[in-house]
């Protein structure tokens, strides 16, 4: 009795009366659902619902990290960034942790305005005129050249500490391996003396 009119209205049947005296179910087809197809529909609205909140979300981060960088060429600005001199301005802010991220939209501009300055006289460099995709290629065999060096050296100095260590533990376990068989063959060669 303490039903709600929406409760009500989904529990009971509209029922009509024809002109020859016989009732008809004119209910639709929610009504119609039973208590498990109601329940199933609810989860499936409430998780549509959910999805539909997680992608709105995911969609705003997308476009949040897009606005951070600059035209979307992030590769690009980069490798500009590396020809470019380090000149270090106070107008143009770089983000604390060091990385290349730019923080104010005025240092944003200033950083867009060299990066077309540039880019310009990129493209009215003749050998880039003859043949780009070289010359881009060149230019990054060039430029990070150092960088493939330094991870090199890096990597083969982090191979061969590997190897060392490895070493190490395998002469551990050897020398307690060792130990235990020495034991273990001096307690079987007195026992077979008695």
């Amino acid at each position: 009795q303490n039903a709600t009119p929406a409760a009500v209205a989904v529990t009971t049947t509209a029922v009509q009366q024809n002109n020859d005296g016989s009732k008809t179910n004119t209910a639709t087809p929610e009504t119609q659902l039973s208590r498990g197809q109601r329940k199933r529909q609810a989860k499936r609205e409430q998780y549509l619902k959910r999805e539909k909140m997680i992608l709105s979300t995911l969609k705003l981060q997308k476009e949040d990290d897009q606005k951070k960088r600059i035209d979307g060429m992030d590769a690009i600005r980069k490798a500009l960034k590396a020809t470019m001199t380090k000149s270090t301005s106070d107008s143009s802010k770089v983000h604390p942790n060091g990385d290349d991220r730019v923080e104010t939209n005025k240092a944003k501009q200033q950083v867009a305005a060299k990066e077309v300055t540039h880019m310009n006289l990129v493209l009215q460099h003749p050998a880039f005129q003859s043949n780009p995709f070289d010359t881009i290629k060149q230019h990054l065999k060039n430029t990070l050249a150092d960088q493939a060096e330094e991870q090199q050296v890096k990597s083969e100095l982090r191979t061969k500490q590997e190897l060392e260590e490895a070493a190490k533990r395998k002469e551990a376990k050897k020398e307690r391996l060792g130990v235990k068989h020495r034991k273990k063959f001096h307690a079987t060669r007195r026992n077979n003396k008695r």
